[in-house]
């Protein structure tokens, strides 16, 4: 859900510990759980594939490698927004409705 406005912009220590750590744990637990595997075996089977893994690396420096890809992700203005509705569509039951302000609806 999306919360209403609010008059102030600072979040009181309550708000942030039942609000918004709940949620930056879980995406956390996301990111170290799920998305690295899975992102670091495409960049490995990626550099496997096409022969650009030399003899004398190592796993660590692969993935520090693969961990600097995502600090040159694209510009927010090159989302397809049409791509990332239909993700939500299919692993979140969810719909962007409006982009400013947002508007996200259950389907």
């Amino acid at each position: 859900m999306i919360r209403p406005a609010r008059e102030s912009a600072e979040l009181s220590d309550d708000e942030f510990a039942e609000l918004i750590e709940p949620t930056y744990q879980e995406i956390k637990n996301y990111l170290e759980n799920e998305f690295i595997y899975e992102f670091f075996a495409k960049c490995l089977s990626t550099d496997f594939n096409n022969d650009s893994i030399w003899a004398d690396s190592n796993l660590e420096y692969e993935y520090r490698d693969a961990i600097a890809f995502l600090e040159n992700m694209p510009d927010y203005k090159k989302i397809d927004i049409e791509k990332l509705n239909k993700v939500l569509k299919e692993k979140h039951s969810l719909k962007i409705t409006s982009v400013k302000p947002i508007g996200i609806e259950k389907i």
